[in-house]
């Protein structure tokens, strides 16, 4: 039979098959694990630093925004370098965000996503607008206006050195008599008072807003009313007073213009440093929020990848389990199954009893070939059971002629009477014949019986029975050495060994038995051969395959190495991230206990600003009061005058009653100077704590605004300690995760482990098989290759012998018998 076909395809078809599916889970798995890796190394070495420098620049952003607050209250150098700082750390964080670098909380790559490459820019230009805006705000606070400033200062002074000139005309000693004119000039002065207060009210109450034309028209009135009093009767030279109240009346505009002006400026200023602050916590928040985006999306990304990555491992396995058991049960069928029919027909040749049981199967492979040179050899073993049944058959010929040759003798018997001589001759040729044929028989009997020892006497004083013994002879030894070639021959294979080579002289059917039998011999060492390459070839695919288990043994090792040095990673994430989550709530704490201070700071300002306001309309009584004293001592002096006149008019029966007039009109004058001294007085006290009501109602808004601020500031660390808390939980889960991934490559680790044994014991089993294979040895091949062997000595020993002693001992026999 051509071979068409060969057993190792399939196996080896199977077994590559088998490396694919090992190749492709090993390379899914080296891909899930580097990207776990990429992304969790991304999540936890890239986006948590960066949501921490984030959070510092919205905490150092929002510190500066408080020390700013808290120094326009206070104008503390101190509170105003802290700002500063605070300004120029969150300048660093940002910085540190755009190029990357180390930071005092971590050290942090450049962002890379495009999003927050522009919010990080963004938050560069706004910090630095916030600082200008800083800056411009910082600038305006040390300008002074209001009734404290320096031109403040200086119009009070002006004004009290024009008092003082009214008080000096008012007390002249000149002019006492012209009551008209110091009418005129009391008026002019409390005119010159009136305006004076109407001004530094609104510099009190200073309001961008507010309406400067009353102040104005009191100045105007003020100089309308002194040079009314200039025009008096015996009214003194006021054009020095005039020239002053013309200058304090320049003064005063330009403290109105000036001092709106820039309390406008201020107003602006502080609108553009509100929008700046607005901005930069709008979009630090954002920055904020991105990167939480960013690193949630990570999350969900490591998820993805390891759902990816599980499902593959379990996908390979099946594969792997699936590929491995074809394998075996290709081996077991297409293999070990016809192996062992093969090895019961070998048995039941072997024992030669019984009948023998072909296969049923048929292939054109190595295998086919055996079973068709067992076939062959079994075919052998019944020609020569047929030839052994001639042989019986054709003694059983020989055994008819003996009883023919009987019959014959009987005849030759009735003829003794007629000669004796010839009867005594046949007789005793008769005697021999009978004693010959008693021991042909016999030997014949020996024969059949299977003892091929036994001979014939060669001594029968006969040369016709001394043909026949010989012929008989001879047949026998020719036999023997037949059966014994064959003998020797099958023993060979069955000790397996198949060189031999049944190279005969004799011609007939031995000749073709021997033949047969060397063929027989050939061919079965040829598919011996075939069955030991085989199995070479399966041994070399089981090493291959035990070599690549081995490998994705040590790489699903290495693997869950990696996976475990990820699963350390994600704990110290975790630990971080429950670091930070530890940090937001203690500064939820410590901002909850700052806007509890603010809170009562704000509500002890408000107590204050009360009492303030209480001890002011105690003051506008205190002024109601001395206007009504004013108002009396003006009557009191006015009737002191009409006495003073009446008196005059009496003569001197009123000089006593014009010396009481007087002392009266002193008096009165007197308390006139002692209610307008403590007026001015009062006067400037309540200017004085109107302007500590407006800063201590400043200072309620600034510590309000800060209350707000803080209160702010505590919403947005409560919900960074929410999505800190959401971190932790999520890195939590990742590293849960991670774990179960461990535990999914340490079980594709064992599953390899496993796979490596079973190749191993597929290695062992092709190696017991080529030992068996080895056992037989080979004749040569068509090469001039084979295996050692003692196929030279049996062939010696199956050959030895001539073939002339046989076909003399044959010729001999067949003439006597024809005889």
């Amino acid at each position: 039979m051509k071979l068409s076909a060969s057993v190792s395809t399939p196996i080896l078809a199977a077994f590559l098959l088998l490396a694919l599916v090992i190749t492709g889970n090993a390379v899914v798995g080296l891909w899930g694990v580097r990207q776990l890796s990429e992304m969790s190394r991304r999540v936890g070495s890239a986006l948590a630093p960066q949501s921490q420098v984030a959070m510092q620049v919205v905490v150092h952003s929002s510190k500066a925004g408080e020390a700013i607050e808290m120094f326009s209250a206070t104008h503390d150098m101190d509170v105003l370098d802290v700002s500063l700082d605070e300004i120029d750390t969150a300048d660093v964080y940002v910085a540190a965000l755009a190029d990357g670098g180390e930071t005092p909380v971590a050290t942090i790559a450049p962002v890379a996503d495009t999003e927050l490459q522009r919010l990080v820019a963004a938050a560069q230009e706004q910090l630095y607008a916030f600082r200008l805006a800083v800056e411009n705000r910082l600038a305006s606070e040390f300008d002074e206006f209001g009734p404290s400033s320096d031109s403040a200062q200086t119009f009070r002074e002006d004004f009290a050195a024009l008092d003082a000139g009214f008080e000096t005309l008012l007390t002249g000693t000149g002019h006492r008599e012209a009551s008209e004119t110091r009418l005129a000039l009391q008026d002019a002065r409390f005119a010159v008072t009136a305006a004076s207060r109407a001004l530094f009210d609104l510099l009190v109450k200073l309001d961008p807003d507010r309406d400067t034309a009353p102040v104005s028209a009191a100045f105007d009135a003020a100089g309308e009313a002194l040079r009314r009093a200039a025009q008096a009767p015996l009214a003194p030279p006021l054009d020095a007073e005039i020239a002053a109240l013309d200058q304090l009346t320049e003064d005063a505009a330009w403290i109105l213009e000036s001092h709106v002006e820039a309390l406008r400026y201020r107003t602006t200023l502080r609108q553009d440093y509100d929008a700046a602050y607005a901005a930069l916590s709008a979009t630090t928040a954002a920055m904020v929020a991105r990167i939480d985006d960013l690193t949630a999306q990570g999350i969900d990304d490591v998820a993805a990848v390891k759902s990816i990555t599980f499902t593959a491992a379990l996908v390979g396995a099946a594969l792997m389990a699936l590929v491995t058991t074809g394998v075996y049960l290709l081996i077991r069928r297409r293999i070990v199954r016809r192996l062992r029919s093969l090895a019961r027909v070998l048995g039941e040749l072997n024992t030669g009893s019984g009948p023998v049981h072909l296969p049923q199967w048929t292939a054109r492979d190595e295998l086919g070939l055996l079973r068709d040179q067992v076939v062959a050899f079994k075919d052998g073993r019944d020609e020569i059971a047929r030839m052994q049944r001639d042989q019986a058959a054709h003694l059983d010929q020989l055994a008819a002629k003996e009883a023919e040759a009987r019959a014959a003798a009987a005849g030759l018997a009735e003829r003794k009477a007629e000669a004796e001589r010839d009867a005594r001759t046949m007789a005793e040729r008769q005697s021999r014949r009978e004693a010959m044929i008693a021991e042909v028989g016999t030997v014949v009997g020996a024969v059949a019986a299977g003892d091929l020892a036994q001979r014939l006497s060669l001594d029968w004083d006969d040369d016709q029975l001394d043909r026949l013994a010989a012929g008989v002879n001879g047949l026998i030894d020719t036999i023997e050495r037949v059966f014994d070639s064959a003998n020797r021959a099958i023993g060979e294979i069955a000790a397996a060994n198949l060189d031999i080579t049944c190279a005969s002289d004799i011609g007939g059917v031995f000749g073709a038995f021997q033949e047969m039998i060397g063929k027989t011999a050939q061919r079965l060492s040829a598919v011996v051969r075939e069955i030991a390459a085989a199995g070479d070839v399966v041994s070399a695919g089981s090493d291959d395959v035990t070599g690549i288990a081995r490998d994705l043994a040590e790489e699903n090792a290495s693997q869950a190495q990696t996976v475990s040095q990820i699963a350390a990673a994600i704990g110290q994430i975790n630990a971080s991230v429950g670091a930070n989550a530890a940090t937001a709530r203690a500064a939820r704490d410590d901002a909850n206990g700052a806007a509890a201070l603010a809170a009562t700071g704000s509500s002890d300002v408000s107590n204050t600003i009360g009492a303030v306001r209480q001890i002011a309309e105690s003051s506008s009584e205190i002024v109601a009061f001395l206007d009504e004293i004013e108002n009396i001592a003006f009557q009191t002096n006015l009737l002191a005058l009409n006495a003073s006149v009446e008196a005059a008019r009496a003569g001197s029966a009123g000089k006593g009653f014009a010396v009481v007039a007087a002392e009266v009109r002193g008096l009165s004058h007197k308390t006139a100077q002692a209610a307008e001294h403590i007026k001015i007085i009062i006067d400037r006290s309540g200017a004085h704590i109107d302007r500590g009501v407006e800063l201590v109602e400043k200072t309620g808004r600034q510590i309000s605004s800060v209350h707000s601020a803080i209160s702010a500031l505590s919403t947005r660390i409560a919900e960074v300690d929410r999505v800190s808390e959401e971190q932790a939980t999520a890195v939590k889960a990742l590293a849960e995760a991670i774990d179960r991934i461990d535990s999914a490559v340490q079980t594709g680790a064992e599953r390899a482990q496993t796979c490596d044994a079973a190749a191993a014991a597929l290695a062992r089993e092709s190696r017991r098989l080529s030992d068996l294979v080895a056992a037989f040895r080979l004749a040569r091949a068509a090469d001039g290759t084979a295996r050692p062997g003692a196929g030279s000595e049996t062939r010696n020993r199956f050959a030895s012998g001539g073939a002339g002693t046989f076909a003399g001992a044959q010729g001999s026999a067949s003439r006597s018998l024809a005889s």
